[in-house]
C-alpha cells in the first residue's frame, strides 16, 4: 500500500473519489487497545462465549487514549465543516461521544459488528456506564439483529436509568420486523 502525504491513500487508484486517512498506532498501543481491551475483553464479554472475558485498567486506558487519537484524525480532516462520520465496529465505542465533547458539527452514525449481551452480562466490564454513554453520542446506532438492539437499550435503561421511549422505539424497528420488537416487554 502507497500512503501518500497526511498519511492518505486516495480510493479507487484509478479515479479517486475520496482518501482514506491511516492512524498509526505504536506497538504498546495496539496491544492494549486492539488485542486487549477490544478483543480479550469486549470480544468474549458481547459474545458470552466460553472464553473469560480480560480487563485490564491499562488497557481501558489505551482504549480511550486510542479513541480520541481518531478524534483528532477525523478533526483535522474536516476542518471544522459539517461532516458525516461512519463509525465501524466495537474498537471505536466512545468516538462518537469524544466527538460531541470536542463540538465537531458531525452527523455519527455507527454499526456495532458483534452481539450486544444481556444487560446483566454487559455490567461485568468495569466500564459499562462510558462504553454506553459513548455509544449513545451517535445519531444512529445499528445492531446485525433485533435481540442486539433490544439488549442494548434494556442496557442503556437499566445501567445509565434513561428514559426510553418505547413506542418510538416499536415504530422504528417495526419497519424492518414483522415481529414484535419487544417480546418480553410488559405493559403496565
Amino acid at each position: 500500500m502507497v500512503v501518500e502525504a497526511g498519511n492518505k491513500v486516495m480510493v479507487p487508484p484509478n479515479d479517486p473519489k475520496y482518501a482514506l486517512r491511516l492512524l498509526w498506532l505504536t506497538e504498546q498501543e495496539e496491544q492494549r487497545y486492539y488485542y486487549g481491551f477490544s478483543n480479550y475483553g469486549l470480544w468474549p464479554l458481547c459474545h458470552n462465549g466460553y472464553t473469560e472475558p480480560t480487563f485490564e485498567y491499562r488497557d481501558w486506558q489505551t482504549y480511550k487514549r486510542v479513541n480520541q487519537l481518531f478524534v483528532g484524525q477525523i478533526l483535522d480532516e474536516i476542518v471544522s465543516k459539517p461532516a458525516v462520520v461512519f463509525i465501524q465496529d466495537y474498537h471505536l465505542a466512545l468516538l462518537s461521544r469524544l466527538l460531541r465533547s470536542a463540538d465537531a458539527e458531525v452527523i455519527t452514525g455507527q454499526f456495532w459488528h458483534i452481539p450486544w449481551p444481556d444487560p446483566d452480562l454487559f455490567r461485568i466490564c468495569p466500564w459499562h456506564e462510558e462504553i454506553l454513554d459513548g455509544l449513545l453520542g451517535n445519531d444512529l446506532l445499528g445492531f446485525h439483529i433485533g435481540e442486539h438492539s433490544n439488549n442494548f437499550v434494556r442496557s442503556v435503561s437499566r445501567v445509565l436509568d434513561a428514559r426510553v421511549d418505547q413506542e418510538q422505539l416499536r415504530q422504528l424497528q417495526g419497519r424492518n420486523n414483522p415481529g414484535p420488537p419487544f417480546p418480553d416487554q410488559r405493559r403496565l
